[in-house]
């Protein structure tokens, strides 16, 4: 019951940023990853979904990291709605979102050798949220040859409708490196 009244008021957007100052993160953080079950329960990670939008809490949910032990968790057991949290953890700008790095090679895994289209979804938006720099999108697009699942993916009634979307937003952050622009260009996707 607690849970579902916590998610009801994360839903307002003004209410999230006051679970920064409570006890609240750590306690749904520790109930997340000593969970029993291979999914959470869906009033526990809807609430943290709800959470995660916000970036300060976004920041708590990583801290002593959080991070490694969720993605740990969600690449485990698939988990699309684990993953959508960290989704939401990927959108903020700030250091965060450069401890994604480190995950570059799981996600692009996931993506090209998995099957379950919900999960997959979240990879791709997990990545596309990942405009940073730092990051050499190059050395992903020639290790797991993301050219060629772009291409399969973008083609009209190849894919549903959700993943071609944020295959299209990762083709756009991809295309930010001048480098991979000129991939983009020859490969024939733009």
């Amino acid at each position: 019951v607690v849970l579902c009244i916590l998610y009801h008021i994360s839903m307002d957007d003004k209410c999230k940023s006051y679970f920064s100052y409570t006890d609240c993160i750590p306690l749904v953080m520790r109930l997340i990853l000593e969970c029993p079950t291979e999914r959470v329960e869906i009033e526990l990670i809807a609430l943290t979904i709800n959470l995660a939008a916000n970036k300060r809490n976004a920041q708590l949910i990583c801290e002593d990291g959080g991070l490694r032990l969720l993605m740990k968790r969600a690449i485990k057991f698939k988990d699309p709605l684990l993953m959508k949290m960290i989704r939401n953890i990927s959108q903020h700008y700030g250091p965060t979102k450069r401890e994604f790095i480190n995950f570059i090679s799981d996600l692009a895994n996931i993506i090209k050798n998995y099957r379950d289209e919900e999960f997959v979804v979240e990879c791709v938006g997990v990545l596309g949220n990942l405009n940073i720099p730092e990051l050499e999108y190059s050395m992903m697009l020639k290790e797991f040859d993301m050219l060629t699942y772009i291409k399969s993916k973008i083609i009209p009634g190849a894919t549903e409708d959700d993943l071609m979307l944020e295959v299209i937003i990762l083709t756009g952050t991809i295309a930010s490196d001048e480098s991979c622009a000129t991939m983009l260009a020859k490969s024939g996707i733009i």
